[in-house]
């Protein structure tokens, strides 16, 4: 196939993925139609029809449907309006688009009638539009909620040493050790495919026999067989073996599709290395030691090896003695977000009751809903405090803002990460600019249906400091029903 012709068909196509009408038998007596959105049917070849456009230098054969058809532009008693109509129900197109008649007399009805079902159907298609993105927005908004439950219940039973951390699976080792050395006589090292499946997964134990002081590396990979994606890799040198089991912690517990997994171990440089100590002999090959240099069985037996099972998502309990993998464990200039304390979220209280004053509490935490209100006065700012929300590491604080009333009007929400309450409204009534350690994230105006994520970005401190929150009546005068709402409290800190 030419380029030229790879060329006209994919503007073809483009030129046919838009709002189009097709015209069909239409007689020498008709008007002319319309030049732009109508592709005339000349020819059928073995039942598929045969397109062309206005500036199109020959005609197209469909192989399917035009996505967007508007209408059928047809001549009075033509013969080959129903060869069309049955090829597009054969096509899938559903429904069957309208059929108007293009004849003498006809052509101003015909063009009408197309020209507002076209309109109907953009109608459609906006509404279709906007329900997506409000069920997209409604998704993220349930997607950072659930997250940050999450980080909530881990972090608290990280407090307790509550994580889950249950041995799966235990291959002991022999009581005769091998003769054979499997890690330091295998030039590239030896692989094993592990008997259960990935969801769970948070730590691997191997069995090494005597400690040995030397200056060899011990490399450890661990990768899933279906997708070949690398999990973890851990590099240890010889004077963190132990004798006996070691453990191997992966950075979260493995979670979502079961995959198969595979463990590689080498070592680095000429320095032997603590022996592996082996299980009794396995008969199923998949699951015998393989040479990584040959892919072959190194010997018809399995290692010593034990496989632990946690709270997918979740990390290992710090009391937990494990290596840990390299790949997300160093220092990379990476980025951890984490929930605001729970007692910080407790806390909220107002901190300007001397300029604002309500029946009820305007700033407070209701129990068990990770949510701060912030009722907006009529005219002025309502300001809250969370005292100490933001550790001196913390370079970014992000919380969700709502309105809980449909009846309320718009309302503007801001944040500021800053020591004093006079200092936050200076900030927030643009007097002044935030400094290297403070932030501020503007003020970000919503209605009662929408829902958005608002972020203040700062430099590290020495100290904690407070996160100030802030609403106020977009427009000045009813404040009515206006339940103001920040809520999923994150912050991001490096590392």
């Amino acid at each position: 196939m030419t380029d030229s012709k790879v060329n006209f068909e994919a503007a073809a196509m483009r030129a046919l993925s838009r709002p189009t009408m097709l015209a069909i038998d239409i007689g020498k007596s008709a008007a002319p139609l319309p030049t732009e959105g109508v592709a005339t049917v000349v020819e059928f070849v073995r039942g598929q029809p045969a397109v062309i456009m206005p500036g199109w230098p020959k005609a197209l054969l469909l192989r399917q449907s035009p996505a967007m058809i508007v209408a059928v532009l047809a001549g009075d008693n033509g013969p080959n309006l129903n060869r069309l109509t049955k090829w597009l129900r054969e096509s899938g197109t559903d429904p069957l688009p309208q059929v108007y008649s293009w004849a003498k007399g006809k052509e101003q009805r015909a063009l009408a009638a197309a020209t507002a079902e076209l309109k109907r159907l953009a109608a459609e298609g906006l509404t279709a539009y906007s329900e997506t993105a409000q069920q997209a927005r409604r998704l993220r908004a349930s997607n950072a909620e659930l997250r940050y439950r999450f980080a909530l219940a881990e972090s608290a039973l990280q407090r307790r040493d509550a994580v889950p951390f249950t041995l799966a699976f235990s291959n002991e080792p022999v009581a005769e050790p091998s003769p054979y050395d499997v890690l330091n006589e295998s030039a590239a090292g030896v692989s094993q495919i592990l008997p259960v499946a990935s969801g769970g997964v948070a730590a691997i134990a191997l069995h090494f026999g005597a400690a040995d002081i030397s200056g060899g590396t011990l490399e450890l990979t661990l990768a899933s067989l279906e997708d070949a994606q690398l999990l973890e890799r851990w590099s240890i040198t010889s004077t963190e073996i132990a004798a006996g089991w070691n453990i191997f912690g992966l950075s979260r517990t493995l979670s979502g599709q079961d995959r198969t997994l595979k463990l590689q171990i080498s070592k680095s440089g000429d320095e032997r290395l603590p022996p592996l100590s082996l299980g009794n002999g396995q008969p199923i090959p998949d699951f015998q030691i393989r040479d990584l240099a040959t892919q072959q069985a190194a010997m018809p037996r399995s290692l010593a090896l034990q496989v632990w099972r946690g709270l997918p998502g979740t990390r290992l309990s710090s009391s937990i003695e494990a290596h840990m993998p390299v790949r997300r464990n160093a220092s990379t200039g990476g980025f951890t977000e984490r929930p605001v304390a729970a007692l910080s979220l407790r806390s909220v209280e107002l901190a300007n009751p001397e300029a604002v004053s309500f029946d009820f509490k305007p700033v407070w935490a209701p129990p068990g809903e990770n949510t701060a209100t912030c009722h907006p006065p009529s005219h002025g700012v309502t300001l809250g405090q969370l005292p100490h929300a933001a550790p001196g590491e913390a370079i970014k604080i992000s919380a969700s803002i709502g309105i809980g009333n449909e009846r309320s009007q718009e309302v503007d929400f801001g944040m500021v990460v800053t020591d004093h309450p006079a200092r936050a409204l200076e900030i927030l009534q643009g007097g002044s600019s935030p400094l290297p350690h403070e932030a501020f994230s503007g003020w970000a105006r919503i209605t009662s249906k929408q829902a958005r994520r608002i972020s203040a970005f700062c430099d590290v401190s020495d100290d904690a400091r407070n996160v100030f929150i802030a609403t106020r009546m977009t427009h000045p005068g009813d404040n009515s029903y206006a339940q103001a709402r920040f809520k999923d409290f994150t912050i991001m800190v490096r590392g």
